[in-house]
């Protein structure tokens, strides 16, 4: 139980810390903040890499035939 509550209260921690940063940048940088790469008036030292993150979103079932439905009626598919 110890452990647990340990894992938690680390992962929560994270999670606030994390929370902080974003809104310390929110602050600075509003969604209505203009950035220009060419003025650099965005922090470019300094950084820290958060994470990546990826999903695996399979296509349905009926996505094949349909594909291949609308490549004999000519309509070219990207995915």
């Amino acid at each position: 139980m110890a452990r647990q509550l340990h894992e938690i209260y680390t992962k929560a921690t994270r999670m606030l810390l994390l929370l902080l940063l974003m809104m310390t940048m929110l602050c600075r940088y509003p969604a209505s903040y203009k950035f220009d790469a060419e003025a650099e008036n965005f922090p470019l030292t300094g950084l820290r890499f958060v994470g990546l993150m990826s999903m695996i979103d399979p296509p349905r079932a009926a996505v094949p035939d349909a594909v291949a439905k609308c490549r004999s009626a000519g309509i070219k598919v990207l995915v």
